[in-house]
C-alpha cells in the first residue's frame, strides 16, 4: 500500500507504520468462528464506548505483541475512563474556580496550585515524549 501510493502520487502516505500482534481470546486461543469465541467489535462499542476500548489496546499490551482480549479488563477501563470524566465534568461546573482562572498571573498563585501546574507541564512532557516514541504502555 505504501509503495503504490508513493508511486502514484510520489509521496509517502504516512511516516510510520504499526504493526500489531493477534488479538486472542482470553484463554490465548485465535478467535475464529469454528471455535465459536469470535467477538463482535460493535457490540462491545455500543457497550463499553471507542475510547474504553482504544485504551485497552494501547494499555494491555506492547507493539507487535499479541493480546488475550478480556472483558473484565475491557471494564476496568471503562469504570476508569468514566471517573476520569466525571472529575473534568465536575471541574468544569466550579463557576467560581473557572470564572476567576488567569493563568497570566500564575505569580499570584498559591505554591500548591503552582506545584500542581509544575507536575502537570512535566507529565504532558513525558507523555508526549512517550507517545512520540510510541511507547503507548508508559504513555
Amino acid at each position: 500500500m505504501m509503495n503504490f501510493s508513493q508511486y502514484l502520487v510520489e509521496k509517502k502516505p504516512f511516516k510510520d507504520v504499526l504493526i500489531h500482534g493477534l488479538i486472542r481470546d482470553s484463554q490465548g486461543r485465535k478467535m475464529s468462528k469454528s471455535l465459536g469465541n469470535g467477538i463482535d467489535p460493535f457490540d462491545i462499542i455500543d457497550k463499553y464506548g471507542l475510547d474504553a476500548m482504544r485504551l485497552f489496546f494501547a494499555s494491555c499490551t506492547t507493539i507487535g505483541e499479541d493480546l488475550n482480549f478480556s472483558i473484565e479488563r475491557l471494564g476496568a477501563n471503562w469504570n476508569y475512563l468514566n471517573k476520569i470524566w466525571n472529575i473534568a465534568k465536575y471541574i468544569e461546573n466550579l463557576d467560581e474556580i473557572n470564572d476567576n482562572l488567569n493563568f497570566e498571573d500564575v505569580d499570584k498563585f498559591c505554591d500548591v496550585n503552582k506545584w500542581i501546574l509544575t507536575e502537570l507541564s512535566k507529565l504532558t512532557l513525558e507523555i508526549n515524549k512517550n507517545m512520540d516514541k510510541y511507547n503507548l504502555v508508559v504513555a
